[in-house]
């Protein structure tokens, strides 16, 4: 007798239930066994790709942990409002967490340190690091295509 790794399921349908997927499996040309397998399979499994938002992945928290006290520009989508900016400064290691990020700004004129940047993870979509030089070839890059500057002067 051949064997295959396939298991038996019993079931008991309400009779509506089990004349609809007779239906549907004699329309279809296959078996009842086939549409049941078929269903389960589509309700237990995702329904679409899976998406991780750039903020909460490894590669962020990875370039988080090099990148503290560097200069930075985080490009960031509000999802609240939609509006796409970017922050320019250098990445503190206080406060953070699993879900924010702390982000030193320029000083200011009075030579006080301005209050962090709070930004959440959330809304973080890119990120780099760079000589400031670099860092600011890309800030007017950005800001001709459409981004938002949010960073003290």
């Amino acid at each position: 007798m051949a064997t295959d790794d396939k298991e038996t399921l019993t079931i008991r349908l309400p009779k509506g239930l089990k004349d609809l997927v007779d239906k549907a499996a004699q329309h279809r040309d296959v078996t009842v066994t086939s549409i049941v397998r078929h269903a389960l399979e589509e309700t237990l499994s995702p329904a679409g790709r899976m998406y991780q938002q750039p903020g909460f992945t490894a590669a962020f928290d990875a370039f988080l942990e090099k990148a503290v006290l560097k200069p930075v520009i985080l490009l960031v989508a509000d999802e609240d409002t939609g509006r796409r900016y970017f922050l320019s400064g250098r990445i503190l290691p206080e406060p953070r967490n699993q879900s924010l990020v702390a982000l030193g700004r320029v000083q200011s004129s009075f030579g006080a340190q301005d209050s962090p940047w709070i930004v959440p993870r959330r809304d973080v979509v890119a990120w780099f690091d760079g000589k400031p030089e670099e860092l600011r070839q890309l800030a007017v890059s950005l800001a001709r295509q459409g981004w938002a500057e949010r960073s003290a002067a």
